[in-house]
C-alpha cells in the first residue's frame, strides 16, 4: 500500500461511525440540524450499511404517522410535550 493510500486509509477510518453512532444522528437530525462534520459521517456510513439506511427510512417514516396522527387528533391531542421538556429533549440529544 502506498504512503498516500494509507493515509486516506487513516482519513476515512477516523471518520467511519459505528451503526450505534449512525443511528443516534439519525434521530438527532430529526429534531435539530446536524453539523457539517456529522452531516457527512452521517451519509459516508448510510452509502455502506443498508441496515441504518433501513433504520432512517423506518425513522421517517414513524414520524410522518405521529404528525398524521396529530393533525387528525388536533382537537384533542393524546399527549404532547411541554416547551421545556422539548428544551430538555433537544438538549439532552445534542449532549449525545
Amino acid at each position: 500500500m502506498s504512503k498516500k493510500d494509507k493515509i486516506i486509509s487513516q482519513m476515512r477510518d477516523g471518520m467511519m461511525l459505528s451503526c450505534d453512532t449512525a443511528t443516534l444522528l439519525i434521530t438527532k437530525g430529526e429534531y435539530t440540524n446536524l453539523s457539517i462534520v456529522e452531516g457527512f459521517q452521517l451519509k459516508l456510513h448510510l452509502m455502506t450499511c443498508n441496515l441504518c439506511k433501513l433504520f432512517q427510512e423506518q425513522s421517517k417514516e414513524i414520524s410522518l404517522k405521529i404528525d398524521e396522527f396529530s393533525d387528525i387528533n388536533n382537537e384533542n391531542p393524546i399527549h404532547k410535550l411541554s416547551e421545556e421538556q422539548k428544551k430538555r429533549l433537544h438538549q439532552s440529544i445534542d449532549n449525545q
